[in-house]
């Protein structure tokens, strides 16, 4: 992709993904290191329904929520 959009600009252009290849328990943990953990969980979503706190039911909310989950069960904690 960066070469395509470098190709249609006129100057140098990058995209930079540093998650793309973190898992979302991965980035739960880096939120988490970063001490923004609580912030990230209350103040953003990803609900396809734009449904503050989600709906829990579409694929991201799913998505989300598992790697909550699991990025949790790995610090030992249960409360999600």
């Amino acid at each position: 992709m960066n070469v395509t959009l470098n190709l249609a600009m006129d100057y140098p252009f990058t995209i930079k993904t540093p998650l793309m290849y973190l898992t979302k328990a991965q980035t739960w943990q880096l939120a988490d290191e970063l001490g923004v953990l609580d912030y990230i969980r209350t103040h953003t979503h990803t609900c396809y329904e734009g449904i503050e706190g989600g709906c829990r039911q579409c694929p991201s909310c799913r998505l989300r929520n598992q790697g909550l989950w699991e990025y949790l069960a790995q610090k030992g904690e249960r409360n999600v």
